[in-house]
């Protein structure tokens, strides 16, 4: 392979080790990446909150965020790239089928998280992601506004159902895709990881064949496509395999540097 002008970096399960840690040898690869002039992007379901300071470890200025699975890009600066949001009215719509069902609903508004309340799996999402929710107490006082993204944490046993529910609500107005077994992202129609490297490549006047790209999860299947070259962890889903173009470590192993060291570095 040619060596790529940019490359997209997955986080969770991905870039990270399952303690949410960069270790040393990636993070040392990370920066010769930047020496040598390849343009980094940080790639996620996370909110700008949660993944900045990942970027800032990183130490690169001025890096794009992809976040929100491509809903948003976002320069460390706050410079908007792009964003595409469900509508207010579909947004409230899944707020009252998630509370009219039992479900935990996590929706994302300006850099906000807001959960109707609290429990056992918005506090383990605090916990793996360091960000705080606001609990509003009823539904009616989440903002009026398009989310970002909409999050149904659950059960992995349960939330394939929901899924097929939920698309029958939002029909052809949201994707719907899970970035882990327990998390269930929807996001506006036509909303990708990948659609999203399009925009960050055309930023930089980059043709995506040039482009490398690594994940994990089924919300990063579409990078995986649209990268010249992709590369899964070992602890991918199958689908997410067959996705990518080479099959590297786990995120646990070293995975993402195993593979800049064979094809790039």
């Amino acid at each position: 392979m040619n060596k790529p002008e940019l490359i997209a970096f997955d986080l969770d399960d991905t870039l990270l080790r399952d303690d949410g840690t960069i270790s040393e040898r990636t993070l040392h690869d990370l920066h010769r990446l930047a020496k040598e002039g390849i343009i980094t992007v940080i790639a996620t379901g996370r909110m700008y909150a949660t993944a900045k300071p990942y970027a800032d470890l990183l130490a690169l200025p001025d890096m794009p965020l992809i976040l929100f699975s491509g809903a948003l890009i976002q320069k460390i600066s706050g410079e908007k790239l792009y964003e595409k949001t469900l509508s207010p009215e579909l947004t409230a719509q899944i707020n009252k089928e998630a509370f009219r069902h039992g479900w935990t609903a996590q929706t994302y508004i300006n850099d906000t998280l807001y959960v109707r309340e609290k429990n056992a799996f918005v506090e383990s999402y605090e916990r793996h992601t360091g960000i705080c929710a606001v609990e509003t107490g009823t539904i009616g006082k989440i903002p009026q506004q398009g989310a970002d993204k909409i999050l149904i944490h659950g059960r992995a046993d349960e939330l394939p159902a929901v899924k097929e529910y939920l698309r029958k609500v939002t029909g052809q107005e949201a994707e719907l895709l899970f970035s882990r077994s327990e998390y269930l992202e929807i996001m506006a129609s036509g909303t990708s990881k990948g659609r999203a490297l399009e925009v960050v490549c055309d930023y930089y006047k980059i043709d995506v064949s040039r482009a490398m790209a690594f994940g994990n999860g089924q919300n990063d299947t579409e990078m995986l496509k649209k990268a010249g070259f992709s590369v899964a962890v070992a602890n991918s889903a199958d689908e997410v395999k067959k996705a990518a173009d080479f099959v590297t470590e786990s995120n646990n192993e070293d995975g993402v540097a195993v593979a800049l060291e064979r094809f790039v570095l």
